[in-house]
């Protein structure tokens, strides 16, 4: 019995460990998920409306993501991909300039930084070329 008791304590432990939040980028990184930009949030605008935005918490490459809408209340999922289609960034991060990259290959990208003003840029140097985001430097 004490061997059977030893054996579900660790087996406890392992499955707390498994189920622990951690604090690294999601596959699915969608900010709070809520339409618009939230507080801690790093924003991107498909055009000068606020139809269609894509939000995120951590770094990440824009590959794989579509814009969002919101239609009668619903959030959805666009057509719109959000890599090379973003027009303007907010950054509402908490702590961070936030800076919007372009991959030109063999190593090389070309950065534009944001700060965390909670304002809306126009992606000037980034402008529909946008592959990647990153926070607190490059």
């Amino acid at each position: 019995m004490r061997r059977l008791k030893a054996a579900m304590a660790v087996l406890l432990g392992a499955v707390t460990l498994l189920l622990a939040p951690v604090g690294v980028a999601s596959a699915d990184d969608n900010g709070n998920g809520l339409p618009l930009c939230s507080p801690e949030e790093i924003c991107f605008w498909y055009n000068e409306s606020n139809i269609l935005e894509k939000q995120f918490y951590w770094n990440s490459g824009h590959g794989g993501y579509n814009f969002m809408g919101v239609s009668n209340g619903n959030y959805y999922v666009s057509d719109e991909p959000l890599q090379n289609n973003a027009r303007d960034i907010t950054n509402k991060d908490s702590e961070c300039t936030v800076f919007v990259g372009i991959w030109h290959g063999n190593g090389n990208w070309t950065w534009e930084s944001f700060p965390n003003d909670q304002n809306r840029y126009f992606l000037r140097t980034v402008n529909n070329r946008n592959d990647y985001h990153q926070r607190c430097g490059v």
